[in-house]
């Protein structure tokens, strides 16, 4: 398309294919031939100039031109306008001095130009003046700075190819391109360019390379000539007046246009070149037998005398008795000379009216300036200069003798008569480049890339006031918006554009106008282009340019067809006329003058700008010299602007063509232009105001003389317009449908205007058959490279797949309008099937007796159905609406039948249809009598047919038309041609379809015929009733069918999950209604509740549903990977699976709510797996490094796994058990093998060698069945030999899985069926059978009595991002089981293990958490004024709850509820993180993470803080408590070190391991060992606290792992005063010391501790006299077996009564402790200014090493003390969560940068 239009638009030029150039033509040293008449011609037309080489000195040049000092020919307004015309400068000497203007600068040769232009990076001066001395000029950050200039240009513009800094300081130092997009090509200079532009003859990239390889002479594509010699050309330079084949074939026999001349050459030239003494033609036929030249003798001036010869002379010279003239007309005889001297003007002036001059033999009369002579000679005319457009610029007042120019509104005069935008700032020039949209300031100063990335933009237009601007792209064939800066560009017409060359916005209405060249036609639409209308149509070719006069309704177009005019119509399309149509050939671009009212155009053959008013009169040529190869033109002001193709430039001059100038050159391809200011487009008032339009309201021009502008009605195309002329019909009554592969077209025929247009469908790759429903105004297709069925709403715009499965070439398809069924051939199944309009209720109606079934059309009115089949016997056959009594009806003489159609000839029905073979047309009665064939001659490869009355419409392949004909086949004629692809056709009557079905008893319009699935019609008004496929009727019923298959085969698809019945004599596949499948690859059935289950390793979950789609539910959606292999124990109720990625095998209750691991070690890539209940035996293959299929109990028992098959295996996939034969089956896809074996493993034998991939594998009947991965396929042989085979269902990529399902056959009885197990039942094999265990789930051991706990014991709690996550302690296998799931970014954990409650934090969703241990009953514990919740740690003696905010640099308490909440420590903290507490020794620890990372203790009230850890600390991240031994526990992160000390801080060791710790997170102590968490290794590990033993891995592969805490009974132990009545506080109770050398050691009191923000309660600061408030030692409260464990509830937190005697007796003791506490706090200030001079840290860490756990963003702290705000503060994270795992930790490096928060890495 891109390559036609090209030739379409440009001048016809081209490069040879090794061919000399016509004897007419020069040559170029390139090869490109000119016309001979542009040698010589000052241009230089070749690339290398050669054009101009050895040109004579001089030519004679016209009348009126100035000859150039070179010999060139120049128009004489060129002279001195200080540009260099003549190319050596002679027009530009010896002209007089100019004074420069204030705003202009002066050129040191003496030329002024504009002060605008000096500095702007172009040589205006042509010396180089304006651009020296240039300082100052700075580009901005997005512009390139030119080298050697001072003009800026968009940054993407450097290397794009193009120099646009015009000394190509842009493209130099560029890196070589040496690669292109898929839709680009690589030129010889490393440019990459469109790949549409190869080969259409333009130099696109420069050097040519895009034109060397083309096509040598040969066969011609169908758009262009074949020339004599081979040579092929674009059809469009037939008869174009120049000569492209080299023997002039192209030029012969052709005929030239009124007003032009023949020559002899066959070429074409204006009639006025004809005798003009130059030689146009080429061939001088044009000068030849020319009529002697009369002279013409032009006027003398009134002042003086004309002679006989046509000579002037002065009126003083006559009869003065000298011969001044020649022929001596001037004396005696020639003329009486009067013998006396009279002074005639003495007397009445001589008659003069104004002027009389006498002379001595006579006088003569003159007049005034402003004034004529009449043609007495005597009298006075006023002259009416205002004739002359180009006297004023705009407006012009004619007055006595003399003129007045005035401007428009928004103008101001500049000079006498020109007029300039009050506004000039907002200029712009805007135009299309091909490959992009640019602007331009007038001026040049601001030059930018609107849209980019183009392929073939043409035309282009603006809507100011809306911030849109518009253009065509004749490549993608589209038409595009964006707004004026180039954003939010989108399609707004991307259908039924063929070549939209021309383009206008109606600013006024908001309309949009085109033309397109291909369609032949004019549109409009609104300005989105949803509601579209076709406005002209007739007598119109190939419309071009087109623009709006929206204030006056009119709209002008050109027409560049076999008869080039400019035309005018009305906008609402009426009134079309011509305004030009003679002397005008190629006439391309056109604009308006508003002001003036004149319309402009541009000549492309002719190279001139024209002009004429707007109605059409008083043509004007503007410039007719200079211009090259004109493409567009705008104007504003008193300038008119225009885009060149040879120049590649923006070329300006005044408005009759003075100054002329460039002003962009170094252009890609300009094309269409426009000026962009708010005067271009004025307002005036709209003339669709409450117009009541229900489509398109457009401006009326008066055209008919009836009043003012008014507006008319529209209606989209096709669409007729109600009697009230405002409301449009939204039906089409009748109407012709036909499909086209990608698109499906409409032709009304309810309007004259029989335009096709497309349907608005999207996807469409090879629609082939289609129907309509004129119910629910809907189309049906259906498309063979998607094998699917689809359907599409008119009215709203719904697009819809009704069936996709079980298709393999569905090409005919039929619409049963009245039943509201839709029926279609499937030529790759051989079958014809029917279903509901939604594509439900699907049943195979025809599945014997076809072989390529086609086309198909139904009778609904009589219950039948007819098709064509292009089987080895080609056939015609006909069956009922059911598909029951099918017949042939025509058997003979057929080849490739391929449409049929149906219809009455006088009263009765006949088939008619079209043979590609026999390319023929015939007819026949329903029965096939009366057979007759219409049509026989001209019918290359008939495909559609359809019949409407007794006319005939097809569709042609290779006619790539539309054909119509009688019945009879006469009047046959082309509808629409040039279409390829054509297929189906119908052509519809709506009013008479729905008189049929009104006439029509229809059965099934009643209680769906009491069918309890499908109804349809049978012949005499009946109906029958089908059941869906793959589904039988009941028993001893017509009417009812069976609920579900019985027998049947299920198989998963990744996205889809199907089924084959075997309870039906055809093999088809249905499809399960489910929703989200992702990967589906696993599945199995449970036969008792009819149940599927599968398996999706893209979304880790086990889901199921019934068959139907009901009750779709995940059942297992935590802790897979990759389940890929499954099966169900439906007797048992248990679930089986493998997991590829874990490399386990568990079992699950079929509700998953108990789940068990059974086998997790010695396993590799486990995938398949079987079970046998009889035996109790579970089979499974092992894809590892050495495959293998092994067996064991179904129970787990390690004991009796063995395994069976070791060798010659590859890639061993599917798995099948026959438990009545003990044998096992199995797929290998790599040995392409199925073999089989016994269940010992003997007797091992190959079925079927040869498979492409079998994937799943399945037993049923003596048969077995798989699925090919590489085929597509559902295979079947016999299980017995392998013998049989043969191929279900075809088509059907990414298979997997697959199952047969018997469900009439009885349950096998399980041995659980007699047990009773709290969690699970598993069968296990014994010698006598299955028998059964009671197990309980992973991690879990049964009690005494055998009862399983809903969680362990002892268990690890840790966090990993989104979920939080247990690994039992009570058992050995070590398995993650995931609590609580969908986190946003759980960090830090902890627990209450008297209240089974645990805690966790999550710094994105910024809350605290709590649930139970088996992770129900989820509750949001803290949520408000958090910012970064980082570590957690639970008081579980006083139940409060500990955490650290790392956002807002605080610590604060809560009950565990969430209630009363205090801010504990809020100063000289930077970035807190772990957190743990001692209850019973009264103090907590934290981990700083700041400048100056810290460890502290403090007591829990926050008081007593001691720095106790400050030196050789990096990250500490980890923290723990060893409550028995009374000693702190630390991770660091940087130092990769683990570390403890006592609880003042002494005795500090670090811990020896081996391998050590990469990146220890979280950290945890049970017992004698450590466990911790690990960002590097992804591990969760374990090793005895004194680092005495390895490192031992307990689980890895875990990802994003954060906090680890053990959960024990033992770690929370021990008392203290708080236990009891929450120590008599109201709200917060703190175990403290009395003083702070008490931490840790005693003696500790009751502190109470109010909320900070009152929660209406009386808060109580001092505990009740009956509540004992201190003691003297910890040593009865520490003990390890004599604590009180009570569980903190809400009774302990009852109100204590108020004691004043006891707060008096209180304060004074506190008085006494004052003063003790006043020495202490002396002391202590100087002790610690000493201690803190003895940090002695100086270990950093290397830069490179960026930790997520420890880099952290900048955040803006408030450096005074945190208060409660009263809204949520809110923090921002970054992106990467975790560090390269190559990155190692350098203690030893001399910096380091901190990581993150974990908060800060957010994913």
């Amino acid at each position: 398309m891109g390559r036609n239009l090209s030739i379409v638009f440009l001048i016809v030029v081209f490069v040879r294919f090794a061919h000399a150039c016509p004897s007419i033509d020069f040559e170029c040293d390139n090869g490109l031939c000119i016309p001979k008449e542009w040698q010589c011609d000052g241009d230089w037309d070749c690339r290398d100039g050669e054009d101009e080489f050895g040109c004579p000195a001089s030519r004679n040049c016209s009348a009126g031109e100035f000859r150039c000092a070179n010999g060139h020919c120049i128009r004489p307004t060129w002279r001195c306008d200080q540009d260099n015309d003549c190319g050596d400068g002679s027009d530009e000497s010896n002209c007089p001095l100019k004074n420069c203007t204030s705003s202009e600068f002066k050129c040191d040769q003496g030329k002024c130009i504009r002060a605008s232009w000096q500095c702007d990076g172009h040589n205006d001066c042509s010396d180089s003046s304006d651009e020296r001395n240039c300082t100052g000029v700075t580009c901005s950050a997005v512009e390139f700075q030119c080298v050697g200039t001072s003009e800026c240009i968009a940054q993407s513009w450097k290397c794009d190819g193009e120099s646009d800094c015009g000394n190509g300081a842009d493209e130099k130092d560029c890196p070589p391109t040496t690669n292109c997009s898929a839709n680009q090509f690589l030129c010889a200079s490393k440019r990459c360019i469109p790949a549409s532009y190869v080969c259409d003859r333009d130099n696109d990239c420069g050097d040519w390379s895009d034109e060397s390889s083309c096509r040598a002479p040969g066969n011609c594509a169908a758009d262009e000539l074949k020339c004599r010699s081979g040579l092929c050309i674009p059809s469009l330079w037939r008869c174009d007046s120049d000569y492209d084949c080299e023997l002039n074939s192209d030029e012969e026999n052709c005929t030239c246009l009124p007003g032009e001349f023949h020559c002899a050459n066959y070429r074409c030239i204006p009639m006025s070149k004809r005798c003009d003494g130059t030689d146009e033609c080429g061939d001088g036929s044009d000068e030849s037998n020319c009529p002697t030249p009369t002279p013409t003798v032009p006027p003398c001036p009134q002042n003086e005398f004309t002679c006989g010869d046509g000579q002037c002379i002065a009126q003083k010279s006559v009869c003065d008795l000298r011969r001044d003239c020649a022929d001596g007309s001037d004396e005696e005889p020639a003329r009486i000379c009067p013998t006396v001297r009279v002074n005639e003007c003495r007397q009445n002036n001589g008659g003069c009216a104004q002027k009389c001059h006498n002379t001595k033999h006579s006088f003569y009369c003159s007049c005034h300036d402003g004034y004529q002579l009449g043609a007495d000679q005597k009298s006075c005319t006023d002259i009416d200069e205002c004739a002359d457009p180009s006297v004023c610029v705009q407006y012009c007042e004619n007055t006595q003798g003399s003129y007045r120019c005035s401007c428009a509104s928004g103008y101001v005069k500049d000079g006498s008569k020109s007029c300039v935008a009050q506004d000039r700032s907002s200029t712009e020039i805007l135009f299309a480049n091909r490959i992009d949209i640019r602007q331009i300031k007038p001026d040049r100063s601001d030059f930018t890339s609107v849209v980019g990335h183009l392929s073939n933009a043409i035309a282009v237009d603006f809507h100011l006031e809306r911030d849109y601007i518009f253009w065509t792209d004749v490549t993608t064939d589209k038409i595009m918006r964006a707004r004026m800066n180039g954003s939010d560009a989108r399609e707004i017409v991307a259908s039924n554009l063929v070549i939209p060359g021309g383009l206008a916005v109606d600013w006024i209405h908001d309309r949009l106008y085109w033309t397109d060249s291909g369609s032949r036609q004019i549109e409009v639409s609104d300005l989105d282009g949803d509601t579209r209308s076709v406005l002209i149509w007739e007598k119109i070719d190939k419309p071009r340019a087109i623009v709006l006069d929206p204030c006056e309704g009119w709209l002008y177009w050109t027409d560049w067809g076999s008869h080039p005019r400019i035309n005018r119509a009305s906008m609402d399309g009426q009134a079309q006329q011509p305004l030009v149509n003679q002397t005008i050939f190629w006439p391309n671009g056109l604009t308006v003058d508003y002001v003036k009212r004149r319309l402009y155009w541009i000549d492309i053959k002719f190279h001139r700008i024209e002009t004429i008013r707007m109605d059409g009169t008083d043509r004007r040529v503007v410039i007719a010299l200079g211009i090259t190869h004109p493409f567009a033109l705008s104007l504003f002001e008193d300038a008119v602007y225009w885009t060149d193709l040879q120049t590649k430039a923006i070329h300006k001059s005044s408005l009759w063509g003075e100054n002329p100038h460039i002003v962009q050159d170094n252009l890609y391809f300009p094309m269409d232009v426009r000026v962009v200011h708010p005067l271009r487009q004025a307002k005036c008032p709209s003339r669709c105001l409450d117009n009541g339009c229900s489509d398109l309201c457009l401006a009326r021009a008066n055209y008919d003389g009836s009043g003012d502008v008014t507006h008319s009605c529209a209606c989209r195309t096709g669409f007729l317009i109600k009697s009230d002329k405002k409301e449009c019909f939204h039906e089409h009554n009748k109407f012709l449908m036909f499909a086209r592969r990608t698109d499906i077209r409409v032709i009304s025929f309810d309007t004259a205007i029989h335009s096709n247009v497309i349907l608005p469908l999207n996807g469409l790759r090879s629609a082939i058959a289609l129907d309509f429903d004129i119910n629910q105004n809907q189309v049906f297709w259906s498309d063979v490279i998607l094998d699917s069925i689809s359907k599409f709403k008119m009215n709203s715009k719904e697009q819809k797949v009704i069936a996709s499965n079980n298709l393999e070439i569905p090409t005919g398809l039929a619409v049963d309008w009245i039943n509201e069924k839709v029926y279609w051939t499937d030529a790759g199944t051989d079958k014809i099937e029917v279903s509901n309009f939604d594509g439900s209720q699907r049943s195979v109606v025809i599945w014997s007796g076809m072989e390529r079934p086609r086309d198909i059309v139904v009778d609904p009115s009589n219950g039948y159905f007819y098709w064509t089949d292009w089987g080895t016997v080609a056939l015609i056959s006909k069956a009922y609406l059911d598909g029951t009594r099918a017949s042939v009806v025509v058997n003979s003489n057929l080849t490739w039948p391929n449409g049929v159609t149906i219809g009455d000839e006088n009263g009765v029905r006949f088939l008619f249809w079209v043979d590609a073979g026999r390319k023929v047309i015939e007819k026949a009665r329903t029965n096939g009598r009366s057979r007759t064939i219409l049509i026989s001659f001209d019918l290359p490869h008939p495909f559609g047919i359809t019949l409407s009355g007794n006319t005939l419409y097809w569709t042609d392949w290779q006619k790539k038309s539309v054909e119509r004909a009688q019945t009879d086949g006469s009047n046959r004629g082309t509808v629409v041609g040039d279409l390829e692809n054509l297929m189906d056709i119908h052509f519809y009557d709506r009013a008479a379809m729905r008189i049929a079905k009104a006439r029509t008893n229809t059965p099934c319009a009643i209680r769906n015929g009491g069918c309890s699935h499908i109804c349809v019609g049978q012949p005499a008004s009946k109906r029958a009733c089908l059941c869906p496929t793959g589904i039988t009727m009941a028993k001893s019923s017509t009417t009812q069918c069976n609920q579900d298959m019985t027998a049947f085969l299920v198989f998963a698809m990744g996205d889809s999950i199907r089924r084959i019945s075997f309870d039906v004599p055809y093999y088809a596949d249905v499809i399960v209604p489910l929703d989200g499948l992702k990967s589906a690859v696993a599945l199995d059935v449970d036969t008792v509740t009819g149940t599927v289950y599968w398996t999706d390793v893209n979304q880790g979950t086990i889901s199921a549903a019934f068959f139907n789609g009901s009750n779709q539910r995940e059942i297992i959606n935590t802790g897979l990977d990759m389940p890929d292999g499954f099966a169900i124990d439906s007797s048992s109720r248990l679930l089986y699976w493998t997991d590829t990625g874990k490399n386990r095998i568990e079992v699950a209750s079929l509700d998953g709510k108990h789940r068990r691991i059974l086998f997790w070690k010695d396993l590799d890539s486990p995938r398949a797996i079987a079970l046998d209940l009889l035996t109790g035996y579970m089979f499974w293959t092992d894809w590892g490094k050495t495959p293998k299929i092994e067996r064991a109990s179904m129970d787990g028992d390690l004991a009796s796994r063995t395994t069976l098959v070791r060798s010659q295996l590859g890639w061993p996939n599917g798995l099948a058990v026959d438990s009545t034969a003990k044998r096992l089956y199995w797929a290998d896809a790599r040995t392409e093998k199925i073999e089989t074996c016994d269940f010992d493993g003997n007797g091992r034998r190959a079925l079927v060698t040869k498979v492409p991939h079998p994937y799943g594998l399945t037993l049923f009947g003596g048969k077995m069945y798989w699925t090919d991965w590489q085929d597509w396929v559902v295979q079947a042989a016999s299980k017995a030999d392998g013998s049989g085979g043969e191929i279900l269902r075809r088509n059907l990529p990414g298979l997997m899985d697959i199952h047969a399902v018997n469900r009439s056959l009885p349950r096998v009885r399980s041995p659980c069926d007699s047990m009773s197990c709290s969690h699970l039942c598993l069968p296990r094999h014994a010698s006598s059978g299955a028998i059964a265990n009671c197990v309980c789930s992973t991690g879990i051991v049964p009690n005494g009595n055998g009862i399983c706990s809903s969680t362990p014991n002892d268990f690890l709690l840790f966090c990993s991002r989104t979920a939080v996550s247990r690994i039992s302690l009570d058992t050995i296998d070590n398995t993650d089981v995931v609590v609580v799931k969908n986190q946003q970014n759980a960090i830090a954990t902890d627990y209450l293990y008297a209240s089974n409650l645990m805690f966790w934090t999550d710094v994105t969703s910024d809350v605290i958490m709590s649930s139970t241990f088996d992770g129900t009953k989820i509750t949001t514990v803290i949520s408000d004024n958090v910012v970064t919740p980082d570590g957690v740690a639970v008081d579980w003696i006083a139940g409060n709850l500990y955490w650290t905010d790392t956002g807002r640099n605080s610590i604060e308490v809560a009950r565990i509820s969430g209630k009363a909440r205090k801010v504990l420590v809020s100063t000289d903290l930077d970035e807190p993180r772990a957190i743990s507490v001692h209850p019973v020794k009264g103090f907590m620890v934290w981990s700083d993470w700041g400048d100056n990372p810290k460890i502290e203790v403090a007591a829990l009230d926050g008081t007593f803080r001691l720095e106790i850890v400050n030196t050789d600390l990096g990250w500490p991240n980890g923290l723990t408590v060893d409550y028995d031994a009374d000693l702190i526990y630390w991770a660091d992160a940087r130092t990769n070190k683990i570390e403890r000390c006592d609880l003042l801080g002494n005795r500090r060791t670090e811990l020896q391991f081996t391998p050590t710790p990469p990146h220890i997170f979280g950290l945890t102590l049970k017992g004698d060992y450590l466990y911790w968490t690990d960002w590097h290794t992804k591990t969760i590990s374990k090793a005895t606290k004194n680092g005495s033993t390895p490192v031992e891995v307990i689980l890895g592969d875990l990802q994003r792992l954060m906090d680890v805490v053990a959960v024990s009974s033992d770690r929370q132990k021990g008392t203290n005063l708080c236990a009891v009545k929450n120590g008599g506080c109201t709200h917060l109770c703190f175990y403290k010391p009395e003083v702070k050398s008490g931490l840790g050691v005693g003696p500790f009191r009751v502190l109470c501790g109010c909320p900070d923000v009152s929660d209406g309660r009386r808060c109580s600061k001092v505990p009740p006299s009956d509540i004992p408030t201190n003691a003297v030692s910890t040593e009865g409260a520490t003990g390890t077996s004599g604590g009180d464990t009570t569980p903190v509830t809400s009774e302990m937190a009852t109100q204590p009564s108020d004691s004043s005697a006891y707060v008096i007796a209180v304060a004074v003791a506190g008085c006494v402790l004052g003063l003790i506490l006043i020495i202490l706090v002396v002391f202590l200030r100087l002790f610690w200014r000493y201690y803190h001079r003895r940090r002695l840290y100086t270990d950093t860490v290397d830069e490179g090493f960026l930790n997520p756990a420890v880099v952290r963003t900048t955040k803006v702290r408030n450096s005074e003390p945190v208060r409660e705000p009263e809204g949520k503060a809110s923090h921002s994270c970054s992106a990467n969560p975790y560090p390269p795992s190559d990155v190692k930790v350098t203690a030893s490096s001399a910096h380091y940068t901190k990581p993150p928060h974990p908060s800060e890495t957010e994913v």
